[in-house]
C-alpha cells in the first residue's frame, strides 16, 4: 500500500525511535514486518509553466525558420534535468550512429562516439517538478530574449508562479538562478 501523508511528531524514547504520522489512508493492521520508505512529495511543474514555453518555442521556431519542437529539442538539450538512476547515477546509452535521437523523440547529450554513440540521456519534461521546470523556463526565456523576442517581466513570471529560486530558496526578482 502506498499512501501520502505528513510527520507530525518524532521522538526516541527507551533506546527506540518513533514517528507520529499523518496518513490520508489508513494501511490495516498487520502482524508482520514491514518497510516504510519515507520521502519528500516535490511540487509537480504546472501547465501555465508548459504552456509558457511552448509558447516560446513556437516564437523561437518562428524566428529560427524550424519547427517548435526541434527548439524544445534544442532547449531540453541546454537545460535538461539529467535522468538518473535509483541511486541518483546519471544514465548513459549506447546507441547505434544511425540512431536518431530527435525522430525518437528521445533526448540525450553526446558524451563519446565510436561504433557507438554514447548519450547522457535527459529527463522528459513531463516528469519535471517545479524546480526542475523553472530552470528550462528561465533558459527558454533567456534565449527567446537573445532572439530578440519580448518576454513575460519578472512580475509576470511571479504572478504566474514562473520564477526561480535561487541557491539560498528563496525567490529571485530576475528568475535566474545566482
Amino acid at each position: 500500500m502506498e499512501t501520502y501523508g505528513y510527520i507530525r511528531h518524532s521522538f526516541r524514547e527507551s533506546g527506540k525511535n518513533f514517528l507520529m504520522l499523518e496518513v490520508e489512508e489508513l494501511p490495516a493492521a498487520s502482524p508482520d514486518r514491514v518497510t516504510v520508505k519515507i520521502t519528500k512529495t516535490k511540487k509537480k511543474r504546472s501547465l501555465t509553466a508548459n504552456a509558457y514555453h511552448w509558447q516560446l518555442c513556437n516564437k523561437m521556431a518562428a524566428v529560427l525558420r524550424t519547427s517548435d519542437a526541434e527548439v524544445h529539442h534544442t532547449l531540453m538539450l541546454r537545460y535538461g534535468t539529467l535522468l538518473t538512476d535509483k541511486d541518483d547515477t546519471p544514465v548513459i546509452v549506447a546507441l547505434s550512429q544511425d540512431v536518431d535521437m530527435v525522430a525518437m523523440n528521445m533526448y540525450g547529450r553526446l558524451v563519446s562516439t565510436g561504433d557507438l554513440n554514447h548519450y547522457v540521456l535527459i529527463k522528459p519534461s513531463r516528469y519535471y517538478d517545479s524546480a526542475e521546470m523553472a530552470r528550462l523556463i528561465e533558459g527558454t526565456i533567456d534565449e527567446a530574449k537573445a532572439l530578440g523576442i519580448e518576454t513575460l517581466t519578472p512580475h509576470e513570471l511571479e504572478q504566474m508562479g514562473l520564477l526561480g529560486k535561487d541557491r539560498n530558496g528563496t525567490q529571485n526578482p530576475e528568475g535566474n538562478h545566482t
